[in-house]
């Protein structure tokens, strides 16, 4: 009896040890497996953020070696009677042209925008006219300016341009800033552009002209110009050239079109900034009190967007186009006293010549 009872023990535990075995092999495997799992995720994690650092250090080598073949040509970038030659050239060369006395065709107009072009040997060139009602031309000439050394504001108003950035500062009427933008065949070109302006009480123009990364000529270049012709606006006037022999005349004509399209985005940039209007000193009291009706005037200010660092103000201060409709020395000096308060900035105010019933903001479309 007892030795059966021993076999039976020694049976059971022999089965006990048995399932034991198998079940302990089961569950060794199952972790094995997961550590598999876990490791063959760890894998492809670690090859897919190595495919994503060498594509950024593709890149990163890519735009090295862009900047690196470009430092031997920054010298004369440097050389401000080379900018101011490259500069004249295409002053006189754009002073030359003179189409409307030329065209014989049909003159488009789109948005306002007068324009006509003409091929002439080995050359596109093209001219651009719209007038402005009251509108000061040398606020309008700030704003383009402006926008030239601003990457946020200009890049927007400028077609297939990918990269936007100021390289140098020469003095307030000269600079020169570096772009990347995509060609019609779809490759990346980049060009240096030297912008030079003259500024008078009449008169504003601002010269681009274009350079390869070689400061070669590049195929296009252009002047844009503004004067003050009736005291109660300004004409934009546009003339610029595209080289057919240094460029293509599929790239020409898009050029061109993209010109018409930055013009009439810099019109829409203006208005859409337009945040608020005021009065500014209804009546002007005399020495007695009383209202001086002929030295009342009135005045309306437009509070538009920030304007960029570059021209050397502050971010918060607004540019205010200042429209007064009769002489009043009284009134000037309000505003005077306005703009020393911070409503107004020293650089961006400018009082438009003396007009009668005139309407700020207004072009003609």
């Amino acid at each position: 009896m007892l030795e059966a009872l021993r076999n039976q023990v020694s049976q059971l535990e022999r089965a006990l040890q048995s399932k034991l075995s198998v079940g302990g092999s089961v569950m060794q495997g199952v972790s094995t497996d997961g550590r598999m799992e876990k490791l063959l995720a760890t894998k492809r994690f670690y090859v897919a953020q190595n495919m994503r650092l060498l594509a950024a250090i593709k890149m990163r080598q890519e735009h090295a070696s862009s900047i690196i073949g470009q430092l031997r040509f920054q010298p004369s970038l440097q050389d401000d009677a080379f900018l101011l030659y490259m500069a004249y050239e295409t002053q006189e060369k754009l002073k030359a042209m003179d189409l409307r006395s030329q065209f014989q065709g049909t003159v488009r107009e789109i948005n306002g925008i007068s324009c006509i072009a003409l091929t002439r040997g080995a050359s596109m060139d093209y001219d651009m006219e719209k007038y402005y009602a009251g509108v000061n031309h040398l606020i309008m000439g700030d704003v383009a300016w402006a926008a030239y050394q601003e990457k946020a504001i200009f890049m927007p108003l400028v077609d297939r341009v990918i990269d936007h950035s100021v390289i140098r500062r020469v003095h307030d009427n000269m600079l020169v800033i570096q772009t990347t933008s995509w060609t019609v065949e779809q490759e990346l070109q980049h060009r240096f552009l030297i912008l030079q302006r003259a500024r008078t009480h009449e008169t504003y123009s601002v010269t681009v002209t274009a350079l390869n990364p070689s400061l070669t000529p590049a195929p296009h270049a252009f002047r844009f110009g503004a004067s003050d012709i009736t005291n109660r606006g300004f004409k934009s006037h546009v003339t610029g050239t595209c080289c057919l022999q240094t460029g293509s005349p599929d790239e020409a004509k898009v050029t061109i079109e993209g010109m018409v399209r930055a013009q009439c985005r810099l019109e829409a940039y203006v208005r859409a900034h337009t945040t608020k209007k005021a009065d500014v000193g209804p009546q002007v009291k005399g020495a007695n009190g009383e209202e001086d009706v002929a030295q009342t005037s009135r005045a309306r200010v437009f509070l538009r967007s920030p304007l960029p660092n570059g021209d050397g103000h502050d971010g918060n201060s607004f540019f205010c186009v200042v429209v007064v409709t009769t002489r009043s020395t009284r009134l000037h000096q309000r505003i005077q006293r306005r703009t020393r308060l911070g409503y107004l900035s020293e650089a961006q105010r400018t009082l438009s010549a003396t007009a009668d019933d005139t309407h700020p903001g207004r072009g003609s479309h």
